[in-house]
């Protein structure tokens, strides 16, 4: 049988007040939570909110559990590769060859920042490498397998004898918009931390 225009009116109308009463909550009514209010409610503090539709994701606040590194300023990116690896490699052989830590501030930011966790920021974290632990050990010409420059980063592999035992590291630079050393990443492995029973034959290097 045919319905009536006015019955599928009322109809429709009715799905509509059934579904605002509804479970989905907030302007829908129920427990979903957030802006569409119940139980979920908001984030827990501390916690890192998505980002805003269509926008850019805020700062997270001090001591937030969810830091980041926010992308260097893409308007004064030092984009001179060739610049950007001899930096780098001079930087690299004066304080972990030549252990010298005179005119640092020739290469390092003076808001250099370090991410390995046993050293401090600034330039007076490097210098205080230099003459603390290095200062003993004999020079010593760094032996470079890897340098990969792309943009304002360069990456680095090295054999390096640190105080005596060699390491193979990673190494991560960041070049500030001074054309300086602004950031810096590492990790070093023990090149005898080789199990008995490899299960390849490959160097580290």
């Amino acid at each position: 049988m045919a319905m009536s225009v006015k019955a599928i009116f009322i109809l429709l109308i009715g799905s509509v007040v059934a579904f605002g009463a509804g479970p989905m909550g907030g302007p829908m009514g129920g427990p979903m939570g957030g802006p569409m209010g119940g139980p979920m409610g908001p984030p827990p503090p501390g916690s890192y909110p998505p980002p805003p539709m269509g926008g850019m994701r805020p700062p997270p606040p001090p001591n937030s559990p969810c830091p980041f590194q926010p992308p260097p300023n893409p308007n004064c990116r030092n984009t001179d590769t060739a610049a950007n690896k001899k930096l780098v490699l001079d930087f690299y052989q004066q304080v972990f060859g030549d252990h010298n830590s005179a005119n640092l501030e020739k290469y390092l930011n003076v808001n250099f920042i370090e991410h390995n966790p046993n050293e401090s920021d600034g330039i007076d974290g490097i210098r205080a490498l230099v003459d603390g632990p290095l200062a003993g050990s004999p020079k010593t010409k760094v032996d470079f397998k890897l340098v990969l420059a792309e943009k304002d980063l360069v990456a680095l592999r090295v054999r390096l004898d640190f105080l005596g035992t060699i390491y193979a590291t990673g190494d991560f630079f960041r070049i500030g918009c001074d054309g300086k050393i602004a950031e810096h990443w590492d990790a070093m492995q023990n090149s005898t931390d080789i199990p008995p029973n490899s299960p390849n034959p490959h160097p580290f290097w």
